[in-house]
C-alpha cells in the first residue's frame, strides 16, 4: 500500500539521491532478465528539456482581416535528459553509448579499460534502458520521502569529456521515449518513503 504523497502545499524537491539504469528486453520492452543494471548511487542532476511536436496552425484571411483559425494541440515527443554525476560510472558506459569494457585477465570484477565504438561497431553494444531516478522531496530540514521518476526507454548519446583543473563531472545526454510495448508514456513519477536497499 503508498504511503507517501505528496505535500499539499507544493513539493521541495532538491539532489538526485539515486539513479538506476537497467537494460530493456527488446521482445518485451521490460527489463531483461540478467539484463544489466547500474546504480549511481552519489549526488547527481538531472536537466530535463521536453522535445515537443508542435501542432500545425491554419488561417483563413482575406486583404483585411482573419476569418477563422485553428491550432492544433502541441504534443510531447519525448523528454531529453542530461544526467551530470559527481562519480564516472565507467562499467555503465557501453549501455548508454556503445564500446567496450576491459576487464583484468584474473579478476574479471576489476577495469581495466574501455575501448569506445568503432565507427564499424556503431551501436553495437549500446542498448535500451530504463532510467530511475530519486530525487529528495524536503519539508524544512527534513527529508519527508523520495520522488521516484521514471524514464520507461532510454537511449543515450556519447559522452562528452572534459577535462580541466576541476573535479570530473561527466555528463550524459539521453533521450526518454514512451514505450508503446508496455503502455507507458515517456516518463512518471511516484512517492516512495526510502530509497531501495
Amino acid at each position: 500500500m503508498e504511503t507517501s504523497y505528496a505535500q499539499l502545499d507544493g513539493d521541495i524537491l532538491y539532489n538526485v539521491k539515486r539513479v538506476e539504469i537497467e537494460e530493456l528486453d527488446i521482445l518485451t520492452g521490460d527489463i531483461k532478465v540478467a539484463g544489466q543494471k547500474f546504480i549511481l548511487s552519489c549526488d547527481s542532476e538531472i536537466g530535463l528539456d521536453p522535445e515537443i511536436n508542435e501542432g500545425k496552425k491554419q488561417v483563413l484571411r482575406d486583404a483585411t482581416r482573419i476569418l477563422a483559425q485553428t491550432k492544433e494541440e502541441d504534443l510531447l515527443e519525448s523528454m531529453k535528459l542530461k544526467l551530470t554525476s559527481v562519480k564516472f560510472p565507467v562499467a555503465a558506459l557501453p549501455i548508454i553509448q556503445g564500446g567496450t569494457i576491459r576487464f583484468d585477465a584474473t579478476d574479471k570484477l576489476k577495469i581495466v579499460g574501455y575501448d569506445a565504438p568503432t565507427m564499424a561497431e556503431g551501436s553495437k553494444n549500446k542498448k535500451s534502458f530504463r532510467l530511475t531516478a530519486y530525487v529528495e522531496n524536503y519539508e524544512g530540514e527534513a527529508v519527508v520521502n523520495y520522488v521516484k521518476f521514471s524514464f520507461w526507454k532510454c537511449k543515450g548519446k556519447p559522452i562528452k569529456l572534459d577535462f580541466k583543473k576541476d573535479f570530473f563531472a561527466p555528463e550524459f545526454e539521453i533521450t526518454a521515449t514512451e514505450n508503446t510495448k508496455l503502455k507507458k508514456s515517456a516518463y512518471s513519477f511516484d512517492y516512495v518513503d526510502t530509497l531501495p536497499a
